[in-house]
């Protein structure tokens, strides 16, 4: 399942990008996200809904923080 998500995160530029943004271990909202990610606000809003659907980010009130599955996942892709 962990190699499957990996590919998941791997086959978009915006949810690694999401991915490394929320590692640092900060709730930002979606505005935040896509401006530090220089991803297109749209994109940023959809990415952040497919990365909450596969558990690897949760939302929170202010925004949205990375998971433990979804630091796991960020860590194997760091290692590559």
């Amino acid at each position: 399942m962990k190699k499957e998500l990996e590919g998941f995160v791997l086959g978009s530029k915006a949810r690694e990008r999401v991915l490394l943004i929320l590692a640092k271990g900060h709730v930002l909202d979606g505005e935040t996200i896509a401006r530090k990610g220089r991803i297109v606000h749209s994109v940023c809003v959809k990415t952040l809904d497919e990365l909450e659907e596969k558990g690897l980010v949760s939302r929170e009130q202010g925004g949205y923080r990375i998971t433990k599955l979804g630091i796991e996942i960020e860590n194997m892709i760091r290692e590559r």
